[in-house]
């Protein structure tokens, strides 16, 4: 398991491939986007097949990432979408994008936009004004 803990410029990450959990949540605008994310990429690339030992394992496996995502800058975007890349390049798992966001927001609605055109991973945009400040 992998974990990270929120602060005003970075978000809360959890990854937990045994129970096919990985979360983002927050807002990303970290000082030095590549290396608050690089650990993240790392374990993702040292532990996925993690997901082999999970309870829930399908005859079709797939994960969904789940990000819940406030304000983000454009850096750390880019971070995020290399996130999507390497999930991607696993092809013997099935990868699902859900990307919250505000709806009251015009930027979170245009960011929503943006990734859903950037991510080469199915991504579906929900509208959520309750988990997304």
């Amino acid at each position: 398991m992998h974990s990270q803990r929120a602060t005003a410029n970075t978000p809360q990450i959890i990854i937990d491939f045994p129970q096919l959990l990985f979360e983002i949540s927050g807002n990303s605008a970290a000082d030095d986007p590549a290396a608050f994310y690089q650990p993240v990429l790392d374990y993702i690339y040292n532990n996925f097949y993690e997901i082999s030992n999970s309870s829930y394992q399908r005859s079709s496996p797939q994960i969904t990432l789940h990000f819940y995502m406030g304000m983000i800058a454009s850096t750390d975007l880019e971070m995020i979408r290399k996130i999507d890349e390497l999930f991607n390049g696993i092809k013997e798992f099935t990868t699902y994008n859900y990307w919250y966001f505000h709806p009251g927001i015009k930027e979170s609605i245009e960011q929503g936009e943006r990734v859903k055109s950037l991510f080469l991973n199915s991504t579906r945009l929900i509208s959520d004004s309750v988990h997304i400040k």
